[in-house]
C-alpha cells in the first residue's frame, strides 16, 4: 500500500474496521474522528487515499496544544456589561458562520469584530496594511528596522499579517522559503526587510507566517475556497504527498498577490535572493481542491476541514470588574523619541510620523480589570490620532494579544476571554476593524498583555506646551456607573477633537489614560508649563480616558489653566563621558551586550538604535539561565550595557568573562535608575547622550 492507494469502502467501515485502520496507518486521531470522516466520504460517494487520511490526521492533531483548541463553554461573571458583550459576540459569530457547530474558541473570538465589520460594509479594508510588531517589548517603530538577536534569544520579532479582507477570487498564493544554505534567522531577517520595502509592499494583498500546523492550516484562516497544486512543492518532479502541506515549511511566508502582478513580484523576489513559487489560486467555491499535475483531482469542503480541529471545553471565570479600575496602561509611540535610555533630542509626542504614516501605540498588562484595561488600551491610540485631525473611521487599527501559556484553568480562561471582549467592545463601538490582529501564548507572562497600534495619513501634534499665554483644556467622555465610557459621548468627543485639530485650534496634545491632569501637565512641561486656574478639575484624580490640549484661542470647554514659562532647574543633572580608550577588542562591527528585564521596551528601542547605527547587539533577559551564551557574547564585545533593574548572572563562568572583558578595555555602562549602584559601571541615569553613542558606534 502506497500513499496514493485508495481505502475502498471507507464510508461503510465499522468501528472495528476503523480501529484496525487507525493502527495499520499509525494515525493519531481518535476512532470517533475517523468515524466522522467516514460519514463525510460516504456523502461524497468516493473513497479517500492513504495520503488524504494522513493529511487529515496531521491537521486534526496539530492544534491540541494551541490556543485555537480552547473554547469556553461556560461563562461565569457578575458583570452585566461583560455578559452582554459576550452575547453580542456570539450573535455576530452566528451571522458570520451559521453552520458552525463547535463552541467559539479564544483565538476565533479575537477576529469576529473585524470580520463582522468588513462583512457588514461598515469598514473598508486597507489596500496596503502595515507590518506591525506583535508585542510591545519587541516593538521599535511601525516601519523601523528590526532588532535581530540569536536564534534562541527570548527577544524575537514577529510580524502581524497584512489585511486580506479586500482580496478577490483569482488571487494567487506564493510560498517564500529559505534558499539552500540560508538559515531560518537569515531568511526571516531578509523577509522582514523586504516586506517593509516600498519596492515590495505595494505588490502584496496579504502576508502570513506559516504556523507549526503547516501551510494548510494557515490557508484555512485566510480564504474559504482554494485550488492547490502540489507540483510546485517538488524540486525533483516527483509526485508530492499531501502531508507536505501539514508537516513542512513552518515559519515560511505566504504571500497573496493579484495574478496580473504575479510575474513582476516573482522577479523582484528572485532579484533579492528569495526563493518563492506560486501554488494556489483563490476560488469562489467553499472547497479546497487539490491537484497533482493536471489529473488526480479531488476536493474537500472547507467546513469539513475546519471541523476536524479538536476543541477543549473550558469554564471561563471572569473577574468582577464593576468597581475595578485598570492600571499600567503605557500609552506612547514606540520609537527612539520615547526611550528613557536615549537622550538625543527627539521631540516628545504621543504620535510620530514615519514614512508619511502617522502612528500611535498603547500597551497594557491586564491585572484584574482585564476587560476595562484592554478596552482603554485599544481606545488610547485612536484618540491620539483624533487629536491630530484624523477621524476614527479613517484610522487603521492593529492589535496584538499576548496570553499566558494555554491552560484550561477557569481563572486563566476568564482573564483571556475578558481581555478579548474588551478589545471586541472597543472595535464594535467605534466601528474600526483590526487590519491586523495576532494572538499567541507565552510562558514569560502571568497575565494578558494588549498592544494596540493606530495608523493613518496625517501630521503629528507635539506632546509638549509650545508657548506662553495659551489656554489648556482637558476633554473627557462621560462615564457610566460601571466605569465604562458613554460611547456616544466618546464618539462626539472624538469628532470634536478632529474638528478642532483641522481648524488649527489644537497646538499640542497628550492623551491621558488612567492618569491625572497633573500627570499630563508634568509630561507636557518642557520649556513651558501650566499655571492652574481650576484647582477642582486638576484635583479630580486619575481619568480613565481624556486628552489634554493646548490652544491659542478660547474654546467652549472647561479650562484647566494657562501656559507659562517653566523655571530652570536649580541644578543640572550630572552628565557622564566615556573615557578615551584605544585598547578595545578589535572587530569589524562594534559589538554590544545588553542585559535587560524581559518586559523592558526601552531596552529594545535602544538596541534598535544601536543596530541602526552599525553595532551588532546581543540582547539578553535579566536572570536568564543561559549564562554560557551570555558569557561567550561578552568575551567578544566592546560594550556592556546594564539596563534599569536588570541583574547579571552570579556564576564563575560569567565572572571570568566579565573580568576578561574589562581587562581588554571593554566599557561597562548602566542606563536608567538602578535600585542599587553597580560597581565599575558608568551611570547614565538620564539616558545616553549623542556624543557617547557615537563613541560606542565608532562614528
Amino acid at each position: 500500500m502506497n500513499y496514493q492507494s485508495k481505502i475502498t469502502g471507507f464510508g461503510e467501515y465499522t468501528i472495528e474496521q476503523l480501529t484496525r485502520l487507525q493502527s495499520d496507518l499509525s494515525l493519531n486521531v481518535s476512532v470517533k474522528t475517523l468515524s466522522f470522516c467516514s460519514q463525510y466520504y460516504k456523502t461524497e460517494e468516493r473513497d479517500p487515499s492513504v495520503d488524504e487520511l494522513r493529511m487529515l490526521d496531521a491537521l486534526s492533531t496539530s492544534l491540541e496544544k494551541d490556543l485555537d483548541a480552547i473554547a469556553p463553554t461556560e461563562l461565569l461573571t457578575n458583570d452585566a456589561f461583560v455578559a452582554e458583550t459576550y452575547a453580542d459576540l456570539i450573535k455576530k459569530r452566528k451571522v458570520l458562520n451559521p453552520n458552525a457547530t463547535h463552541p467559539c474558541t479564544l483565538k476565533e473570538a479575537t477576529r469576529i469584530a473585524s470580520a463582522y465589520l468588513f462583512r457588514s460594509g461598515k469598514a473598508t479594508p486597507s489596500r496596503c496594511a502595515s507590518l506591525i510588531p506583535e508585542h510591545l517589548s519587541l516593538s521599535r517603530s511601525l516601519f523601523g528596522d528590526a532588532v535581530f538577536t540569536a536564534p534562541d534569544s527570548p527577544f524575537r520579532l514577529r510580524i502581524l499579517p497584512y489585511a486580506t479582507s479586500g482580496g478577490k477570487v483569482g488571487d494567487v498564493f506564493l510560498l517564500a522559503t529559505p534558499e539552500l544554505g540560508q538559515t531560518q534567522l537569515q531568511f526571516e531577517k531578509r523577509m522582514e526587510d523586504l516586506l517593509q520595502s516600498e519596492h515590495i509592499r505595494p505588490y502584496l494583498k496579504g502576508v502570513y507566517t506559516v504556523s507549526e500546523s503547516g501551510v494548510l492550516h494557515t490557508l484555512l484562516t485566510c480564504v474559504n475556497g482554494l485550488s492547490i497544486s502540489l507540483s510546485p512543492f517538488s524540486k525533483l518532479n516527483v509526485p508530492m504527498p499531501l502531508t507536505v502541506l501539514t508537516d513542512q515549511f513552518s515559519s515560511s511566508k505566504l504571500l497573496r498577490v493579484s495574478p496580473d502582478r504575479l510575474s513582476a513580484l516573482l522577479r523582484r523576489l528572485s532579484d533579492e535572493g528569495i526563493h518563492a513559487f506560486a501554488f494556489a489560486e483563490v476560488t469562489n467555491d467553499a472547497k479546497y481542491t487539490f491537484y497533482r499535475g493536471k489529473e488526480d483531482i479531488f476536493s474537500l469542503h472547507t467546513q469539513f476541514l475546519r471541523m476536524l480541529f479538536h476543541y477543549k471545553a473550558a469554564t471561563a471565570k471572569l473577574a468582577d470588574e464593576h468597581f475595578l479600575s485598570p492600571a499600567g496602561i503605557d500609552h506612547r509611540i514606540l520609537s527612539e523619541a520615547s526611550c528613557k535610555y536615549l537622550n538625543v533630542g527627539f521631540p516628545d509626542s504621543d504620535t510620530v510620523k514615519i514614512h508619511d504614516v502617522l502612528s500611535a501605540a498603547a500597551s497594557a498588562t491586564c491585572k484584574q480589570a482585564y476587560y476595562k484595561t484592554a478596552l482603554y488600551a485599544t481606545l488610547a491610540p485612536v484618540l491620539s490620532l483624533c487629536a491630530c485631525g484624523v477621524d476614527h473611521n479613517d484610522q487603521q487599527l492593529s492589535i496584538s494579544i499576548d496570553l499566558p501559556e494555554a491552560t484550561t484553568a477557569p481563572q486563566a480562561v476568564g482573564a483571556a476571554l475578558s481581555t478579548i471582549l474588551g478589545i471586541y467592545r472597543a472595535q464594535t463601538e467605534l466601528g474600526i476593524p483590526a487590519q491586523a490582529i495576532s494572538t499567541h501564548t507565552t510562558r514569560e507572562q502571568a497575565t494578558p498583555t494588549v498592544t494596540a497600534f493606530a495608523t493613518a495619513s496625517g501630521d503629528p501634534r507635539p506632546g509638549e506646551f509650545l508657548q506662553e499665554k495659551n489656554f489648556v483644556y482637558c476633554l473627557t467622555p462621560r462615564l457610566r456607573e460601571n466605569g465604562l465610557p458613554d460611547f456616544t459621548s466618546l464618539r462626539e468627543m472624538m469628532d470634536t477633537l478632529v474638528r478642532l485639530s483641522k481648524s488649527g485650534a489644537i497646538l499640542s496634545a497628550r492623551v491621558l489614560c488612567f492618569e491625572s491632569i497633573t500627570d499630563g501637565i508634568q509630561k507636557m512641561s518642557k520649556g513651558y508649563t501650566c499655571r492652574l486656574t481650576n484647582l477642582t478639575v486638576a484635583s479630580c484624580g486619575k481619568l480613565p480616558l481624556g486628552v489634554l490640549i493646548e490652544s491659542d484661542r478660547a474654546l467652549p470647554f472647561q479650562k484647566v489653566g494657562i501656559t507659562v514659562p517653566k523655571k530652570a532647574p536649580v541644578s543640572l543633572p550630572m552628565t557622564v563621558s566615556l573615557p578615551e580608550k584605544d585598547s578595545f577588542i578589535w572587530s569589524e562591527c562594534p559589538e554590544v551586550v545588553m542585559i535587560a528585564k524581559q518586559t523592558d521596551a526601552d531596552a529594545h528601542i535602544l538596541a534598535r538604535y544601536l543596530e541602526k547605527n552599525g553595532c551588532c547587539v546581543h540582547l539578553f533577559s535579566s536572570g536568564t539561565t543561559e549564562d554560557a551564551r551570555l558569557s561567550r557574547a561578552l568575551m567578544g564585545a566592546q560594550t556592556l550595557i546594564l539596563c534599569a533593574n536588570a541583574t547579571m548572572p552570579k556564576t564563575e563562568r560569567f565572572n571570568f568573562a566579565l573580568s576578561t572583558f574589562r581587562s581588554a578595555g571593554g566599557l561597562s555602562i548602566s542606563v536608567g535608575v538602578q535600585k542599587k549602584a553597580q560597581n565599575e559601571f558608568l551611570p547614565f541615569k538620564n539616558g545616553i547622550c549623542e556624543s557617547v553613542l557615537k563613541k560606542i558606534c565608532r562614528k
